[in-house]
């Protein structure tokens, strides 16, 4: 049975205005119809109208979708989104209009996972769909329904099943009720332009505005508070984002506040200047100009194949249906570590041939011209990534770095130097290095970008700078693996929720966390470390009242081992030269050693190995269908909640058996719901790794909630394609579960960006409780080595959380 999961953005304002699915409405005079066998308002709310910030983006939309609702005949509107971003924020700048209208319409929004709930699309759902209409059309046009797709009524895929299909259908196509839905373009003209019913019951309303706006103040919070308490006339580092950098009225505007152009990065419509800060209000008013944020500080995020099931993979042969003996080893994919550079001379880094796998180099770092990496983080992630051993014509080599190959051991690499020989940096420098990667992607094969560094998350995902970089990346057709942060605690053992870090708070990216695997390949001893950064993201914007919205969005995505992580160590690197301890002791010479270190920093390179492994495998996948794979066979680790492991540790095997199975002939664009199995049976739905069998996580987490269920493997979804958001979107789930009411509310607001987490709840099998502590995602000051719990030094792996080499330990 099919069913569809619905973005969930409302339920941060239903929590808060106290309206949830199952709960009395507000105030509304709809009487119940008599004979009713379910109380309708269990499955309806009514829709609580938009701020004011929302109300002004959406207002052209939301004053259509009223005049047509305003008309005789009962016309209903149809909202064509292409990717389900804007439904609901459209639903509730309409019932905002009509709430300020003289008239008595008001929308409610009907709870799909309710009806289901009830008997999964069986006559008990039938009946309460019935309930459902007849009282909208008991309320003589003051109830409109809003149907999220209008798939709703198919008769090919009729989610609620059929007979409820049938009723929705017949009382849309007769005129007894009204209904707001919407529609991507295709299925517009399947569903309602080729249906001679419904087509005269509807009428088009289409987005006009960009595909992804900008939200609240165009000035950053901590831009915005800086420009409130510090000299109006001392000079900042502003990255500025325009609708075009060369505007003769912009660059006017910029040359009369005093400002300089330090950088532009043209294919993100971004550029870094300096500016007095008196400036700021000025530019940010200037036409053309988009958002304003400070260039904030960018710094690292400080037994490998047979533990991720990796070593499995590679063993079996690479499409064994038309002969190839080609292995799995990211022969011919680019893999972009941007970092401290890459220490090229590293024997890690040459093929079969001893020919250097680094095909591309370029530093934006600002105190040197070169990609050579002195500081030595950015080695240790290229080696975790895709070091290699060279096995056929340097045994010397191949017998000792055998042991320590990446992911991806053949994967060509692309050195993007950013940061600092102290391992900081600065976000313009970042978005210049990924302006570099945009425009040479074709030219690199760039198939991902590993990004083991980030900065604290202020803003919102919408408007970061950093985010909207990597979402232009992604859009691409290009994976970001980006580490989540080492905040999961206080110097003082205390966990932390909120801490994920920019850019790994934004939807598009992979956002790794990091595991313990306590030095054994069996997995069932495995945890997450107690330094890996928790969710929620906590950024936010300020809307026009002067309220914060948190984004909240459920990170990280999955786990992998990032606990002493034994990889390449850069000849003379700072990070040994202040830390000798780390060095392994049995490194021959200075082109093969190597050193432990730990973090979500040797965590992400894991994973974008496995990445490049996917789309070896499987060259079809898109960026959104490799997050779903990888999250779809995670292991849920036991003890840890969601919020901890995302969907769960990494499972190499099972991620690229699964990717296997999916066609690589299906069309382009690809229909929703297409086939996407090569075969008639599923791949089992467990792997074997080291002797320990589990279960896969069989769903992923889009933004606020689980969603499980065979169909996100079997049907195509929309949300799969390039360029859209995989938490938007309508899925296809045969299991949807919205998971253990994962919901976090703003209501439960104690201090400015301070949460206490005993209200809130998490899916999985433990909760944080009274004495943990939510953060707005600040970075927390420690020492540059952090020495965590039961650390134990020696030659062998310690069996503890380990050492985390990072500038602020995030």
């Amino acid at each position: 049975m099919m069913k569809r999961f619905v973005n969930t953005l409302l339920l941060f304002s239903f929590l808060m205005s106290g309206t949830m699915f199952g709960q009395a409405d507000r105030g509304s005079t709809l009487a119940r119809p008599a004979g009713m066998q379910t109380n309708w308002k269990a499955f309806a709310a009514e829709v609580a109208p938009s701020d004011e910030d929302a109300d002004a983006l959406y207002s052209t939309e939301a004053v259509k979708i009223a005049s047509i609702l305003g008309k005789a005949g009962r016309t209903s509107p149809v909202f064509i989104d292409e990717n389900g971003y804007d439904r609901e924020f459209v639903l509730r700048a309409a019932a905002a209009k009509l709430a300020s209208s003289t008239g008595r319409k008001r929308i409610f929004k009907v709870n799909w996972s309710a009806l289901l709930s009830l008997d999964s699309g069986g006559p008990q759902t039938e009946a309460a769909v019935k309930d459902v209409i007849t009282a909208a059309e008991a309320s003589k046009g003051q109830m409109v329904l809003f149907v999220e797709d209008v798939n709703a009524f198919s008769r090919e895929m009729p989610f609620l099943g059929s007979a409820a299909a049938e009723n929705l259908y017949a009382a849309v196509s007769a005129g007894k009720i009204q209904v707001v839905t919407a529609a991507s373009s295709l299925d517009f003209d399947r569903m309602i332009t080729g249906d001679s019913l419904m087509r005269p019951r509807f009428e088009k309303v289409e987005a006009k505005r960009e595909a992804d706006p900008f939200v609240g103040d165009k000035v950053s919070p901590d831009l915005r508070e800086l420009i409130a308490t510090s000299d109006p006339n001392s000079k900042v580092k502003i990255i500025l984002q325009a609708n075009d950098l060369d505007s003769s009225s912009l660059l006017k505007t910029l040359a009369g506040n005093g400002v300089r152009i330090e950088s532009k990065a043209s294919n993100l419509g971004m550029m870094t200047v300096e500016m007095p800060l008196r400036a700021a209000q000025a530019v940010a008013n200037a036409r053309g100009a988009r958002h304003l944020s400070l260039d904030r500080e960018i710094e690292v995020l400080g037994h490998l194949e047979t533990t991720t099931g990796i070593s499995i993979a590679r063993a079996a042969r690479w499409g064994e249906s038309n002969g190839s003996n080609t292995y799995l080893d990211g022969t011919g994919m680019g893999i972009a570590i941007v970092d401290s550079g890459i220490r090229e001379d590293h024997r890690s880094f040459v093929d079969a041939f001893s020919q250097s796998r680094v095909t591309a180099r370029k530093s934006f770092a600002k105190d040197l011209n070169n990609a050579w990496d002195e500081y030595g983080h950015g080695t240790h992630v290229a080696s975790l990534a895709a070091g290699g051993d060279g096995a056929f014509l340097n045994l010397v080599d191949g017998t000792y770095l055998y042991q320590y190959q990446g992911a991806a051991s053949n994967a060509k690499l692309i050195n993007a130097r950013v940061l600092e020989n102290d391992g900081t940096g600065k976000t313009s420098s970042l978005i210049s290095a990924i302006d570099w990667l945009y425009a040479n992607r074709a030219a690199f094969n760039l198939k991902v970008v590993n990004m083991s560094l980030g900065s604290p998350a202020i803003e919102t995902w919408r408007n970061d700078p950093l985010c909207r970089a990597v979402r232009k990346l992604t859009a691409a057709g290009i994976v970001v693996v980006a580490a989540a942060g080492n905040n999961g605690k206080t110097l003082t053992g205390q966990k932390i929720y909120g801490a994920i870090h920019s850019p790994g708070n934004d939807p598009s990216v992979i956002t790794v966390g990091a595991a313990n695997t306590f030095g054994t390949d069996k997995r069932d001893d495995d945890g997450v470390t107690t330094y890996s950064s928790r969710g929620p993201t906590r950024s936010y914007y300020t809307d026009a009242a002067g309220v914060k919205r948190y984004d909240h969005l459920i990170k990280p995505d999955l786990v992998a081992p990032g606990n002493l992580i034994v990889g390449a160590s850069a000849k003379g690197n700072d990070i040994v030269q202040d830390n000798p301890e780390l060095a392994v002791r049995s490194s021959a010479d200075d082109s093969r050693k190597l050193m432990y270190m730990s973090g979500t920093s040797m965590a992400t390179p894991i994973v974008s190995g496995a990445a490049a492994l996917l789309l070896q495998a499987n060259p079809k996948l898109t960026p959104n269908m490799v997050k779903m794979i990888l999250q779809y066979t995670a292991q849920r680790l036991a003890g840890f909640n969601t919020l901890e492991q995302g969907a769960g540790l990494l499972n190499g095997e099972g991620a690229i058996r699964l990717a296997r199975a999916i066609r690589q002939d299906m069309p382009s664009p690809t229909p929703h719901g297409t086939a996407m199995m090569t075969g008639n049976s599923l791949p089992e739905h467990a792997s074997t790794i080291a002797g320990t069998k589990f279960q896969w996580s069989g769903g992923m987490f889009p933004n606020y909630a689980a969603v499980t269920g065979t169909d996100l493997i079997t049907k195509y979804q929309k949300v799969y394609d390039n360029g859209l958001l995989i938490s938007d979107g309508l899925l296809i789930s045969d299991g949807l579960l919205i998971s253990d009411g994962l919901l976090i509310s703003d209501g439960l607001l104690i201090s400015d960006g301070l949460l206490i987490s005993d209200s809130t709840v998490l899916a999985g099998s433990s909760a944080p409780s009274g004495n943990q502590t939510l953060t707005r995602g600040t970075s927390f000051a420690s020492s540059r080595v952090l020495f965590a719990d039961g650390f134990v030094m020696g030659d062998k792996s310690p069996l503890a959380d380990g050492l985390l080499i990072s500038a602020m330990d995030c």
